[in-house]
């Protein structure tokens, strides 16, 4: 097999199937998130094996769920020394990611056959071996044989994509793929296509690479897919001389960014991250990394960010080179928008204009500088909110005990204590109880809180909300009335 020409076909291809473990999380999300976040996770593997052989496609069962990649390795064994050399760089790099550590691999002539022996069990390495000294040795037709030997103690469950012919073939004493084979020398595949229809004896047919009408070897292959991993975007301008003003570094900024967004446009993509590379004449290097919290095809949003992010930038040295990187893209995401022939609709442009805004403030202040207040179901009232991304939607119709109770428009941040002195209560002016007590008596689980809740008001009108905690026998001011 080592004499195969690359541009014609190996007389036996051979194939290697891994398939990784089937927890219960990854089948939870294939079926939440109809299959995205393993069809990710895969395509990352498809990436990481492209450089042993250009021929790997992904897997997902519509009916297990089970996922992995199969791979066509026959043009990789000479470049590699041999089949067990292949598998063991293909092993040393699967052990080097930790999402792809537990698997079960099995190498057979057809991506079906190996991926129906991987689903039982990985295949023993002395079988590898021995294998491996078989494809110098044998001919097609005996290390096709070798295969099949492989493959008949496999049970019927195992043809998981044909569950009611399975049933069906059990019911009839068939037990193990050796009793469909046999049945295949006798009769041939016309014999299951009459019975169970062409779907299933096609796909027996293309297992065992056999043809349809005898048990032969068949007479054209099918075309090996090629898998083609996405390239991150790079380019590079040059100055006409190093510039360290940003008023100077606004047009070659621009040009780049339209360079990306064409890109984007004619491969249908998306981006929320670019790195600029600011590199001096001695090779002096500066990473800016530019976020966006929604993705982004056009450059404008792009482009007012990186000049916020520059503007705080101290040039350490004139820019002679500028590199524009996009790592990461994602397929566009299509949005509705209703028509408005009267052209009275602002949401479109609210729309815009807010993400605009959001981003310059982030890029400005910092991550932390914009939120939302949401509500939060708890009695204590300190505990009743919290702060979530100003993304997320926020709770905000209160519970019908919350509005009907008395409660401040204005809470402060931490309860704050209130003096008892011989004329009465204090805080920053003597204090009138007006309405209560209220109790609130909850977290029992945790820490208990007792408290009674009244409304005060102080020497100056002012309104307060004003609590005796039970426990410590103190009290405290925790909102103000409007």
């Amino acid at each position: 097999m080592g004499s195969n020409s690359v541009l014609s076909p190996p007389a036996l291809r051979l194939w290697l199937a891994i398939q990784l473990s089937n927890d219960t999380d990854n089948c939870q999300a294939a079926k939440l998130h109809g299959s995205k976040t393993i069809e990710n996770k895969l395509i990352q593997l498809c990436e990481l094996l492209y450089q042993f052989t250009p021929h790997v496609q992904l897997f997902i069962s519509e009916f297990t769920h089970a996922h992995g990649v199969q791979l066509e390795i026959s043009r990789s064994l000479t470049l590699f020394g041999g089949l067990t050399s292949l598998l063991d760089a293909i092993k040393l790099q699967l052990h080097s990611e930790d999402a792809y550590r537990n698997y079960r691999y099995a190498v057979a002539h057809t991506a079906q056959a190996a991926w129906l022996l991987c689903g039982s069990a990985t295949q023993p390495d002395t079988f590898i071996q021995s294998l491996d000294q078989q494809l110098k040795q044998y001919a097609p037709a005996q290390l096709r044989s070798v295969f099949h030997a492989q493959l008949q103690p496999l049970p019927l469950t195992c043809l998981e994509e044909f569950p009611r012919i399975v049933i069906a073939l059990q019911q009839t004493g068939f037990v193990s793929l050796g009793d469909i084979m046999q049945q295949l020398n006798t009769s041939g595949l016309r014999s299951l296509t009459k019975r169970f229809g062409h779907a299933f004896s096609q796909y027996l047919g293309d297992m065992l690479d056999i043809s349809h009408d005898m048990q032969q070897p068949g007479l054209f292959s099918a075309p090996v897919p090629m898998f083609h991993p996405e390239l991150p975007f790079i380019e590079r301008i040059e100055m006409e001389f190093p510039v360290a003003q940003l008023d100077l570094l606004q047009p070659p900024l621009s040009l780049l960014l339209q360079k990306l967004s064409d890109h984007l446009q004619r491969r249908q993509q998306q981006c929320q991250m670019i790195e600029w590379q600011l590199i001096s004449i001695y090779h002096e290097r500066e990473l800016i990394r530019v976020y966006c919290d929604t993705p982004q095809q056009q450059g404008h949003l792009l482009l007012e960010l990186s000049l916020i992010q520059l503007e705080q930038y101290e040039f350490r040295f004139a820019v002679d080179q500028l590199e524009l990187h996009c790592p990461f893209s994602s397929p566009l995401q299509t949005q509705n928008y209703q028509l408005d022939f009267s052209q009275q609709s602002h949401n479109y442009k609210t729309t815009q204009d807010f993400t605009l805004t959001t981003a310059k403030l982030k890029a400005r202040l910092g991550e932390s500088a914009i939120y939302k207040i949401s509500y939060r179901d708890d009695h204590l009232p300190e505990r009743s909110n919290h702060v979530i991304s100003y993304q997320k939607a926020a709770w905000q119709v209160l519970p019908d005990m919350q509005q009907q109770a008395l409660r401040p428009k204005w809470l402060l941040a931490a309860p704050q204590i209130v003096d008892q002195t011989p004329a009465g209560l204090h805080w920053r002016g003597l204090l009138q109880l007006l309405a209560g007590p209220e109790r609130i008596h909850t977290h029992w689980w945790d820490t208990p809180s007792a408290r009674d809740y009244f409304m005060a008001q102080r020497q100056d009108g002012l309104r307060l909300w004003i609590f005796k905690d039970l426990h410590q026998q103190r009290w405290f001011v925790q909102g103000v009335f409007c």
